[in-house]
């Protein structure tokens, strides 16, 4: 965590000055230029959010989002979802971060609405089919999930996953690392 935390201040002091070097490695994933594997994501802490005080607006649009919606607390992001009973299964990342939600209403990846590349869902209208979304400033993989479950029969992205998409009518979700 430490290491992790040096890092981090390192590169946000000396990361102006070393723009113009990493110009050769273009399109290089940082993980591969550094020579090092993408860390797995954490999780602080995990909790179900029924929506009764957790809602974000968007242009006037009120939805259900996770926790972390005033500008010092720190953002949870989604990992599952019952849609019928109106439930989020809600994770705080570790190290926390406080970036912004913004609302997507156009992004389409593997067939089904999803946040923007190296995202991560926050949020969801069911009925105007907009996404509340926060960056996550790493290179992420994903795929498909069609029905992965946890104890209480909840649709949930794998261990350590986060929901960057989701396919309301077909219970599909795009699930990132």
């Amino acid at each position: 965590m430490k290491m992790h935390l040096m890092r981090a201040m390192a590169f946000a002091i000396a990361g102006p000055w070393l723009a113009g070097c990493a110009a050769a490695d273009e399109g290089v994933p940082d993980s591969e230029v550094l020579g090092e594997e993408r860390a797995a994501l954490e999780f602080r802490s995990v909790d179900y959010d029924d929506g009764s005080v957790n809602q974000c607006v968007f242009d006037g649009l009120s939805m259900h989002c996770c926790p972390g919606n005033a500008p010092t607390e720190t953002r949870w992001v989604m990992i599952g979802a019952h849609l019928d009973l109106n439930v989020f299964k809600c994770a705080e990342l570790e190290p926390p971060t406080y970036a912004p939600p913004f609302v997507d209403r156009f992004t389409t990846r593997e067939g089904m609405r999803a946040c923007p590349p190296n995202s991560a869902m926050v949020g969801f209208h069911r009925d105007a089919d907009e996404l509340a979304c926060i960056p996550l400033y790493r290179a992420m993989s994903e795929s498909v999930d069609y029905g992965t479950q946890d104890d209480f029969e909840m649709h949930v992205c794998p261990f350590g996953q986060v929901m960057s998409g989701i396919h309301d009518a077909e219970n599909q979700f795009l699930c990132a690392e």
